[in-house]
């Protein structure tokens, strides 16, 4: 029986989901990083929601697209991906399954442009890595994703510039130009950038 989502804290709870790389290794190969491996090829759900809604199916794609990347370098050792990377595929992975169910994300970006795209640990912007996906997709095509989800060069400013053949600074700048052009007519419905004012006098340095 569904689980309806529950409030606390004046929080709502619902749907997430997980994928553990080490399960699809070895036993021994997850011992050596102090992990345990299930030896398989699973993404972990909870889901306090239909099963069958938009969002938790856009969870489904999600996870699936971290299992598959992995799946198909796990036994490469110089295959290196990014947090940001991984999230800015599963994102797009969303999009190609016509799940873009991440707005709420997408927006609260649109409305604060600080959140940046490429960080390394915790800090992840999923509005930013959806709206940047959003981008690509739209610019170079879907198959363009595939290809980078296949690089297995280690610097990932360098994959981009090798699938888009273009140096990261271009591909930016024409981001954030698609951003402030398109936005209104994103398939997230985020609206227009919300660009910040700037303040009456400027602080110069001396």
């Amino acid at each position: 029986a569904e689980i309806k989502p529950y409030v606390k804290n004046g929080k709502t709870f619902g749907s997430d989901g997980y994928f553990n790389m080490y399960d699809q290794l070895s036993e021994e190969g997850a011992q050596k990083d102090e992990q345990h491996s299930n030896q398989r090829n699973v993404i972990y759900l909870n889901s306090l929601s239909d099963l069958t809604s938009p969002y938790v199916q856009g969870v489904y794609v999600h996870e699936l697209a971290h299992l598959l990347v992995f799946a198909r370098h796990k036994d490469d050792p110089s295959f290196e991906l990014d947090p940001w990377v991984s999230e800015l595929l599963g994102e797009a992975a969303m999009q190609t399954a016509n799940l873009y169910t991440d707005h709420v994300h997408a927006t609260r970006y649109i409305q604060n442009l600080d959140q940046p795209i490429a960080v390394t640990g915790y800090g992840l912007s999923y509005g930013a890595l959806s709206m940047f996906a959003e981008f690509l997709i739209d610019i170079f095509g879907e198959e363009k994703m595939g290809d980078l989800a296949g690089s297995n060069t280690a610097n990932s400013f360098r994959k981009f510039e090798l699938v888009y053949e273009a140096p990261w600074r271009v591909l930016f700048e024409g981001y954030l130009q698609w951003l402030f052009q398109h936005s209104a007519r994103s398939k997230f419905h985020v609206g227009a950038v919300k660009a910040k004012p700037l303040p009456e006098q400027l602080q110069l340095a001396p």
